[in-house]
Formats: C-alpha cells, sequence, structure tokens
C-alpha cells in the first residue's frame, strides 16, 4: 500500500472540538460537531483496515475536488491494476430500512438522506474530472458501511454497497494485484486538480470574549489548573501535561479559532486565563513563530 495522501482532521471538526469545551454550543451545532466526529472516526477505522490489509494499491484520502463549480468531496480512492475504487464512508450506527428508494431509521421512522444519491453525484463529477484530461480509466464507485452494528433492511443486492462483515474479503481481492505504470500518473493528476478550501463548510458564529479562557485538558476538555512550576493538571480526569505542551496546544486551539487576528502576546495570555505567565509564553512560542516587538506591544509573526 503507498499512501499518496493521508488524511487529517476536518477543519470544522477541530474548531469545532475547541468551541464544545469553551462555550456552550447550540443543539443543532452539537449535532453537527457529533455527526463530524463520528464520520471522521469511521474514515480512521477505515483508513487502519486497508493499512492491516497490506494491499497493492495506491491510496488518496479526503480529496477536495471541483468540476464547473461543482464541489466534491471524497472519503478516499483506491487505484490498482488500471482500476479506480472511490469509497464514499458512512459510519452509521443502529437499524435502517429502504422503502421506494427512501431510506429511514428505524428508531425514529425519519427519512434521511440517500447515500446512494450523494455516491453517485460525486462519482459523476469525478467521471468529468477524469474525462476532461483524457483520462482513460475504470471507475467503481462504493459505499462502505464501517460500523459493525449498522443493519440496513431491504438493500438490493445490486445496490454498490459494502457493509463492515464484506470489507476484509473486497480489500484481500486487491492484495494480489500489481500497479501500472498509469496508475501512478492518475494519481499525480488527481493531487493537482484538489482546491485548497471548500466553500460549502458551515461554521457558526463566536467571538473572543464569549470564549471560557483558560488551557483545557486534551482528554476531557475541562479547564486546567496549575499542579506544579512545571505541570498543568486536570482535576475532573487526572490528566497532567508539560506547561510547555499545553502553551503549544494553546496556541494551535488559538490559531484554529482567529486564523484572521494579530496574535499579540497580551491577547494570546488572556486567552490562557491566567495560568501560565506572559514570560512563559513567549518563551515557549518563540521556538515556534517570530515575535515583533513594537513601542506598545509585541505580536507574533505567522508565515
Amino acid at each position: 500500500m503507498d499512501v499518496q495522501k493521508s488524511r487529517r482532521e476536518p477543519h470544522a471538526l477541530s474548531l469545532l472540538h475547541s468551541l464544545s469545551t469553551r462555550m456552550n454550543l447550540s443543539t443543532d451545532d452539537e449535532r453537527y460537531y457529533n455527526n463530524l466526529r463520528q464520520g471522521y472516526s469511521g474514515e480512521c477505522q477505515f483508513d487502519q483496515m486497508v493499512s492491516d490489509a497490506n494491499i497493492n494499491c495506491l491510496v488518496l484520502n479526503d480529496l477536495l475536488l471541483e468540476n464547473n463549480h461543482t464541489e466534491i468531496q471524497i472519503d478516499s480512492i483506491l487505484i490498482n491494476q488500471g482500476k479506480l475504487y472511490m469509497i464514499e464512508i458512512k459510519n452509521y450506527e443502529g437499524d435502517y430500512y429502504i422503502q421506494v428508494d427512501r431510506w429511514y431509521s428505524r428508531a425514529t421512522n425519519n427519512e434521511i438522506k440517500n447515500p446512494l444519491l450523494q455516491l453517485k453525484r460525486t462519482e459523476t463529477v469525478l467521471r468529468q474530472i477524469l474525462q476532461k484530461a483524457k483520462i482513460n480509466i475504470e471507475v467503481e464507485a462504493l459505499l462502505v458501511f464501517i460500523n459493525p452494528q449498522f443493519v440496513l433492511y431491504h438493500a438490493s443486492p445490486t445496490y454498490p454497497i459494502i457493509f463492515y462483515p464484506q470489507l476484509t474479503r473486497f480489500l484481500k481481492k486487491l492484495s494480489g494485484d500489481h500497479l501500472l505504470a498509469k496508475d501512478k500518473k492518475i494519481v499525480e493528476y488527481l493531487l493537482l486538480q484538489q482546491i485548497p478550501k471548500s466553500r460549502n463548510v458551515y461554521l457558526p458564529k463566536y467571538s473572543f470574549e464569549q470564549l471560557k479562557r483558560g488551557i483545557m485538558c486534551p482528554d476531557c476538555g475541562s479547564e486546567f489548573i496549575r499542579k506544579t512550576i512545571t505541570e498543568l493538571a486536570c482535576e475532573t480526569c487526572g490528566y497532567v501535561e508539560r506547561i510547555d505542551d499545553g502553551i503549544i496546544r494553546a496556541f494551535q486551539e488559538f490559531r484554529i479559532l482567529f486564523p484572521d487576528e494579530t496574535f499579540t502576546t497580551q491577547k494570546f495570555y488572556e486567552f490562557c486565563g491566567g495560568i501560565v505567565s506572559k514570560h512563559s509564553c513567549i518563551r515557549v512560542l518563540k521556538k515556534k513563530v517570530k515575535l515583533v516587538s513594537c513601542s506598545k506591544k509585541s505580536y507574533f509573526h505567522i508565515d
């Protein structure tokens, strides 16, 4: 297996995780956050199964592409022996059923979006992108349900679906094939077609003043207290972290929450809730970013 593009945690998920520890999310935002978290967990589980299977193919994860102003996000692409498998991963849990091409949750009888329609739309746009470049390759779009606790009733055997018990068998089928020279060229082309950022991602509104100050525990999200001169600790779960590591995490969190804001020492000190000194903030961050000193204030310049 040759992973040509690794998966990264979605920006919206990282942002909502930070917000969830610093403010009360609305019911809709909480649901959105949980859906993102569950979806990403399923994608990582798929990645692990692909890695464990040791298949002989090229792997592209989390591709964001566009054609004629239509965006698509592809969870995973597997290419081998001149064939492209486009994978849409769903981490649904519980019982669902299909009735006249409509999908429903059995627990609530509420209709959900038909994931096969999303799969078909994504496949169509991908084919158009390949056709534009005159790339001739067989494309098979597959919907993978990664959760072993998922059951779908009334699913036709002709649907392009792989359930959890079938996944190992599907991956094993790819283990013996050989890569072709054109497989690598197709991967290179798709990587060049990526767009840097989606225009369709929902992000909640918030301000610096709304957010709880402090350095938060990476395990449970509670606010850290000062344990020793060099350590922070969580009273809720007992997690202990070096102060320097906590400052770096808080810095990364600040940049996710406020990417366009001037990053001043004072602002960051306030963000950390005074649990660490300004001197400690400057000492640690000088190793990571350039400190610019002015007559009235200092700020960090981030390239």
